[in-house]
């Protein structure tokens, strides 16, 4: 054995090492049980909702507070519904590997730092975006944690209980530059609550094993799937009129109405051919991708309504 080949293993053999791992692991799992990439997404359409407000000039204090302690509070929402959710998540292979199903996290310690952090959101709104921003995070997150979780396990309309804290953070964002709630607040509320009906029935359609393996009910084993279909299709074409709505009111101009019109429009091309798709689950996949594409353009042309003509 040469030395070289000596000192590379007795550096891989050092207890530290298998330290480091198990603390990489564990930090991997704090951040992971708040699901981040919904946070983001949610992130991005509460922005898009100060900016809508704003028309493009909110100042950079109210937008970073908005953000910073909405995101707080998703992350409690995020971590309280994962622990709810353990035994559903346990049965579901898309989420069997997550934190609280594996144990690898304490469950008291990791809900009492997200829930104090929950708290500091509460305050950085109230503090520096103002009371209604702060009540409508506070209503949201019970409405996300307490609703929401016994809906999904008890009424095949769970989703749209579900869309109503989903939508939240645009308004919330909305109402911390204007500081109340009005037309063009409630129209992009409008359109993101219509958005999420889509997007969950797609997922429910593609992963239906996996409903009934939790034995959650959804509206495709309540009403069939063209009933099902037929929702999502009114929705996507809501979500259009919710836009066109925002541009009437004046909120928007009309090039930000082409950005999400037109994506809000193929997404309703993609649902219209459901009813004569021969492969149900390959259809819903195809409306899921779409949707992530059509809340881009929708958050961009919100955003950016009030500068665009």
């Amino acid at each position: 054995m040469t030395v070289a080949v000596a000192r590379r293993r007795s550096v891989a053999a050092r207890p530290g090492d298998g330290m480091s791992r198990r603390w990489v692991a564990a930090a991997r799992d704090v951040v992971a049980v708040a699901k981040p990439g919904m946070i983001a997404a949610n992130d991005l359409t509460a922005a898009a909702g100060c900016l809508l407000a704003s028309r493009g000039h909110v100042g950079a204090g109210v937008l970073a507070a908005t953000l910073g302690g909405a995101s707080l509070i998703m992350g409690f929402a995020c971590v309280a519904n994962n622990y709810l959710d353990r035994r559903i998540d346990g049965a579901m292979a898309r989420t069997r590997g997550r934190p609280f199903v594996r144990g690898t996290l304490p469950a008291p310690a990791t809900l009492v730092a997200y829930g104090a952090g929950a708290g500091a959101g509460v305050l950085v709104l109230a503090s520096f975006a103002n009371l209604l921003t702060a009540a409508i995070g506070g209503l949201a997150l019970v409405f996300y944690v307490v609703l929401y979780a016994v809906a999904k396990r008890r009424s095949s309309w769970a989703t749209l209980v579900g869309a109503v804290p989903g939508a939240a953070p645009a308004i919330a964002g909305y109402c911390a530059v204007k500081g109340r709630i009005d037309g063009p607040a409630l129209l992009l509320f409008a359109a993101l609550v219509l958005w999420q009906i889509p997007h969950f029935y797609a997922i429910a359609v593609y992963r239906s094993d996996e409903y009934r393996a939790a034995r959650l009910p959804t509206m495709l084993q309540a009403r069939g799937m063209r009933s099902t279909r037929a929702q999502m299709v009114l929705c996507m074409g809501g979500l259009v009129g919710a836009v066109a709505a925002l541009t009437v009111v004046g909120a928007v101009g009309v090039v930000s109405l082409g950005i999400a019109g037109i994506a809000g429009l193929g997404w309703l091309a993609v649902g219209l051919r459901g009813f004569a798709a021969p492969d149900a689950a390959a259809w819903a996949r195809r409306v899921f991708r779409v949707s992530v594409v059509v809340l881009a353009a929708l958050s961009v042309s919100v955003a950016l309504g009030g500068v665009l003509p």
